[in-house]
């Protein structure tokens, strides 16, 4: 009985750290593709770039990366909390102000976040790529 239980505990240790490696594997590549080359086509949800902080300085002069950064936290932390990703492209950008402020009721966001959330969205769409997918 003892060499089960024994048996047993290893075969539970072995796993959890199996897990816990591919996990810190997984995370440091989906790192590293964020920040060499965002996913231009799909979903429009990726960390801004270069290219999106300067797209979004023609209507947010004073726009700095790290709204930018915080935008795209809370639009892949706050906003997936209640349901699964939303094509950033799938809406127009006079959609979003509305569905922003909807939503942003229920995630309990303050107004700073909101607004960080509006401009990473206003930055992604003002960079989409004619190709992507709209309504």
């Amino acid at each position: 009985m003892k060499l089960l239980k024994l048996s047993i505990a290893i075969v539970t240790i072995s796993v959890m750290v199996a897990c816990a490696s591919k996990k810190s594997t997984t995370t440091s590549t989906a790192e590293t593709k964020t920040t060499e080359s965002p996913k231009r086509i799909g979903n429009g949800v990726f960390a801004p770039q270069d290219e999106q902080l300067t797209a979004i300085k023609t209507k947010y002069p004073n726009a700095p990366m790290s709204v930018l950064n915080e935008g795209h936290t809370i639009y892949t932390g706050a906003c997936t909390n209640c349901h699964a990703t939303k094509s950033i492209y799938k809406f127009s950008e006079q959609d979003w102000p509305g569905i922003i402020e909807s939503m942003s009721k229920k995630a309990k966001l303050t107004a700073e976040q909101k607004e960080a959330l509006t401009q990473y969205v206003f930055s992604i769409k003002m960079t989409q790529p004619a190709s992507a997918p709209n309504k």
